[in-house]
């Protein structure tokens, strides 16, 4: 996923409908283009480790992220 700045609301709405479990992996470039971007990329990321496990992190290029059933 990488959407130019997009992805918060994206993944915001998937995590919302419980949608973003569909997915085995997901590959994240977030962006730092706001002032609440770290803000928002945090409350993702917490949300997230419920059902994924991050393999790897580039700050601000991109993360992976595996669902922990799989």
């Amino acid at each position: 996923m990488n959407i130019e700045g997009m992805e918060y609301e994206c993944l915001e709405q998937l995590i919302r409908t419980n949608s973003l479990i569909k997915a085995r992996y997901l590959l994240i470039q977030f962006h730092d283009f706001e002032k609440d971007s770290h803000k928002r990329r945090d409350l993702i990321r917490k949300q997230m480790e419920k059902d994924f496990k991050n393999i790897y992190t580039f700050e601000w290029m991109w993360e992976l992220w595996i669902r922990k059933d799989e």
